[in-house]
């Protein structure tokens, strides 16, 4: 059930346990939290709801998050998370730290020309990211996935162009660090994988990966 909006675009929506924010038909829109130097510490947003995501954008183009932790006061389960894109264009996450909610990271959904970098996700307690019929979709400049766990931690659904170039996968733990289809491209450049932890096979086995320089500890 959708609850009145705030403004133009801006909606709140129930979930299980509280409301999430939604974003609809926005175009152009920076948030930027600041850094301070002394402690390296960005801005925080952190929502109560754990069946939530912190920001939820449908329709939107031009969207830029940057030097901003976004994550939930307690993990959930089932459903929720941190981002969440659909029918969405044009996205920037620069600094964007994504941590500790139920299930996961991002979700991008019919999403395209999307880059991540300088983020992190980590302590998510489903998996890491779902990109599900998504296009041109870039991590890079030392992107870090640490610490999430239970289930396929990256899952990619008929995508094309996902790639993941100097990223960091360490202490994660589940069945699969990518399930990938075979519908979808995925291509995993001078990527570091250590001490994680997968009961189905070792990530270097991953199934439509293209794997190019990577070291596996």
């Amino acid at each position: 059930e959708q609850m009145p909006k705030l403004n133009d675009g801006v909606y709140w929506s129930d979930v299980f346990d509280g409301s999430q924010l939604m974003l609809r038909g926005i175009h152009n829109l920076t948030i930027q939290g600041t850094v301070k130097n002394e402690t390296k510490e960005i801005t925080d947003v952190t929502v109560d709801p754990r069946y939530a995501f912190v920001m939820s954008f449908t329709n939107c183009s031009g969207i830029s998050i940057e030097n901003i932790t976004a994550g939930h006061t307690e993990a959930g389960e089932c459903s929720g998370g941190v981002f969440e894109f659909t029918e969405c264009a044009n996205i920037k996450l620069n600094g964007a730290d994504m941590y500790g909610c139920g299930t996961e990271g991002l979700r991008l959904t019919l999403t395209k020309d999307v880059t991540v970098s300088h983020s992190s996700i980590y302590d998510c307690t489903y998996d890491i990211m779902t990109l599900d019929s998504c296009r041109n979709i870039t991590f890079n400049d030392d992107c870090s996935f640490y610490g999430n766990k239970e289930y396929t931690l990256v899952n990619v659904w008929g995508s094309d162009n996902v790639t993941y170039t100097n990223c960091d996968f360490s202490n994660n733990k589940g069945s699969q660090m990518f399930d990938v289809d075979g519908a979808s491209k995925v291509t995993v450049d001078s990527c570091h994988f250590m001490g994680n932890s997968m009961s189905d096979g070792p990530v270097k086995e991953s199934k439509n990966v293209t794997f190019k320089n990577c070291k596996f500890n």
